[in-house]
């Protein structure tokens, strides 16, 4: 904490040199500033009147300060999240619907952004990553993110830094300290202040979805000889309960349940009352007949994956806000898997990421493993 509170310091003061340099430490950040923000830091930890912003919420603003403070001190200079790689080549209509913004990628397009259509930019980002995902590279959709994420850097900005956004930008009332809304319409004012929820909700939904496709870029396909078991109906039955779980956090967008658990710190139970929050007619899905668990394809992970656990209960199962402890890539003793938002990946104990669309071809390297360390 020490270190992150010395970091947002050089930052508040607009010291990009030795932000950085420390941001690059490796003493001070294992792995780096963004891989801990994804994989280390404890993104559920409980936040309070004393402590409104957790560890895991000062990275993600480090970091968002951080693209802010090296756009400004270099055009070409390498950035932390690479904001200022290739130009993104889908189209601002498949972004943002009936918003318009002219070359996307670009770092002079995403600091234009008011703070309404930034928040737009993010909410409709959550809400269509998966069609966002099919049209799009997942370069391209990261590319998109950190452009966003410098926004909210420079909205988070020390007001009197020249790249801090400028007052007129501050166009969400709602998103504002409540002493300050009328600054808005004074040219001459200092810059409003975010409200520390609305800091948290763009963390939160920042942080989940920067992680899936972090995760979607480093992933690998499962080996095509891999041979499925045949499941069976006392599987199908030892895993309902998971199912009903798994199902519900398989149609929340990236996000929620971290979002839901701040807003709503320590009343958070089941990820049922998230999803009935977000959709109150929300109707759970039906688990499939054994017939269709052990079609050849096109069998949604969400499915097979609570009767594929029965047959490798060793493999622990994480949710998208639980962290890794360690940086991605890092090699463990542990199999692990990961299912949210219509994506399902398979963590090896090597430290590769696999993922597809049936879960089966997932466990079946599971399962392979297992019956060679036992030979």
């Amino acid at each position: 904490m020490s270190a992150l509170l010395a970091l947002q310091n050089a930052l508040a003061r607009g010291d990009e040199p030795t932000a950085t340099a420390l941001a690059n430490r490796e003493d001070f950040f294992p792995g780096g500033l963004w891989q801990q923000w994804l994989w280390t830091l404890d993104a559920r930890t409980p936040i309070s009147a004393r402590a409104t912003l957790n560890e895991s919420h000062l990275a993600g603003l480090a970091i968002c300060r951080l693209c802010a403070a090296q756009a400004f001190a270099a055009a070409d200079k390498p950035m932390l999240c690479d904001v200022q790689g290739a130009v993104a080549t889908f189209t601002a209509s498949e972004l943002l619907g009936t918003q318009s913004l002219p070359e996307i990628g670009h770092t002079k397009t995403y600091s234009s952004l008011s703070m309404r259509v930034l928040q737009q930019q993010l909410t409709h980002t959550t809400l269509h990553i998966h069609a966002l995902l099919s049209h799009c590279s997942v370069e391209d959709v990261q590319v998109h993110l950190a452009g966003l994420l410098l926004r909210v850097g420079q909205f988070c900005a020390t007001p009197s830094l020249p790249y801090a956004a400028h007052v007129a930008s501050f166009d969400d009332l709602e998103g504002l300290e409540a002493s300050v809304p009328e600054a808005v319409s004074v040219p001459s004012a200092r810059s409003p202040l975010w409200t520390t929820g609305r800091v948290r909700s763009t963390l939160d939904i920042s942080f989940s979805s920067a992680s899936r496709t972090t995760l979607i870029l480093h992933s690998v396909p499962p080996p095509p000889e891999v041979e499925v078991q045949t499941l069976h109906e006392w599987h199908r039955e030892a895993g309902m309960d998971s199912f009903n779980e798994l199902s519900m956090r398989w149609d929340l967008q990236p996000g929620a349940v971290l979002a839901y658990m701040h807003a709503h710190s320590g009343l958070f139970n089941a990820v049922s009352q998230v999803i009935y929050f977000h959709f109150p007619d929300y109707e759970r899905r039906i688990q499939l007949p054994l017939a269709e668990l052990n079609l050849p394809d096109n069998v949604a992970a969400v499915h097979t994956v609570p009767v594929l656990l029965q047959l490798e209960p060793h493999v622990e199962l994480l949710a998208e806000e639980m962290p890794l402890t360690h940086p991605l890539g890092t090699p463990t003793s542990s199999w692990r898997l990961i299912i949210t938002a219509g994506q399902c990946f398979l963590l090896l104990p090597n430290g590769r990421v696999m993922r597809d669309k049936d879960a089966r071809k997932l466990f079946a390297v599971v399962t392979a493993a297992r019956k060679s360390s036992q030979n």
